[in-house]
């Protein structure tokens, strides 16, 4: 029912997209695009996902010791489920019921987690980046975007005092008397603390990094079909497109993805229909490289790579 639901949510959103866009002016701007330029955005767009797999390495690797190929074949199967479930979470629970046969439950959950929060510290701040880096070229503002950036800022700074409020709530006594609601906070501190700086620093990199090369393939797509926005700008609509596609409304953020890019490319004086363009190619681009990664990770399966071979020393 709920994936039904979704499905007309998608449906409806791209319906809502034909009646209101120019279908001339994109048709125009998707004609500039080669089948050879497709396939290094492709190429591109496939590469963020090696730092991720190695940021979800050093995160589980101290409860699921094992060779960062051996890690990697699970990343990638996980990453191609991705591709049939809502807010990428067939992912995450492939790589729970896998590593769950021999490492710790609990860890494997809290890994996740903690996977997930470090992304979210990189999207916010990526999107103030590029925000900060709009407004010093002087383009045209918008007070929804300028409003956002506030409250992500916000946010940000909620995240990084996160460790130190869960820690507070979790000892309250009305949470003491309630075990299973005070289990999930324990669950979430843990998940939020980190054994040092130095880790967290590392992971942190490897997440901007991760997004700096999507922003590099969308950047590569917009100059190849010679669409007019400034790459500072450009980024804004990356970031946001990502954050709001991670919502379960709709099937993989089909429609609202390629919604959001329409309307924040108005909000920032470029054209909609570039934007909506751009957008389905980008995801399109992406669904490949997603696939790609499944292959892989078949791959390395094939292999039959022990978890133990080439294991690396833990510190």
């Amino acid at each position: 029912m709920k994936t039904a639901i979704r499905l007309l949510a998608s449906v409806i959103l791209l319906g809502v997209a034909a009646y209101l866009l120019d279908w001339r002016s994109l048709s125009r701007t998707l004609v500039a695009l080669s089948p050879a330029a497709f396939g290094v955005s492709v190429l591109i767009a496939s590469c963020q996902y090696f730092p991720m797999a190695y940021r979800w390495f050093m995160i589980v690797r101290s409860a699921r010791p094992g060779a960062f190929r051996w890690h990697l074949q699970y990343f990638c199967m996980g990453t191609f489920l991705n591709t049939f479930t809502p807010a990428n979470i067939g992912g995450d629970v492939y790589r729970f019921m896998m590593l769950r046969r021999n490492g710790r439950r609990y860890f494997v959950l809290l890994a996740l987690f903690r996977e997930r929060l470090v992304g979210l510290y990189a999207y916010l701040l990526g999107y103030l980046i590029f925000w900060l880096g709009y407004v010093a070229t002087g383009g045209p503002r918008s007070l929804v975007l300028d409003l956002l950036a506030g409250a992500i800022l916000i946010a940000q700074v909620g995240l990084w005092l996160l460790p130190v409020l869960l820690g507070r709530i979790r000892r309250h006594g009305w949470f003491a008397a309630r075990r299973k609601i005070k289990a999930v906070m324990d669950a979430c501190w843990r998940a939020s603390r980190f054994k040092s700086m130095g880790e967290f620093v590392t992971l942190f990199f490897l997440s901007m990094v991760a997004l700096g090369i999507w922003y590099v393939a969308i950047l590569y797509l917009a100059n190849v079909m010679e669409i007019k926005i400034a790459p500072a700008a450009l980024g804004i609509v990356v970031v946001l497109a990502e954050l709001i596609r991670l919502l379960p409304v709709s099937v993989q953020g089909i429609g609202l993805r390629e919604g959001a890019y329409a309307y924040v490319f108005t909000l920032l004086g470029a054209s909609g229909e570039a934007g909506f363009a751009l957008a389905a190619v980008g995801y399109l681009a992406l669904t490949v490289a997603i696939l790609l990664m499944g292959v892989v990770g078949a791959v390395l399966k094939e292999t039959g790579l022990s978890p133990k071979a080439h294991l690396p020393k833990v510190t």
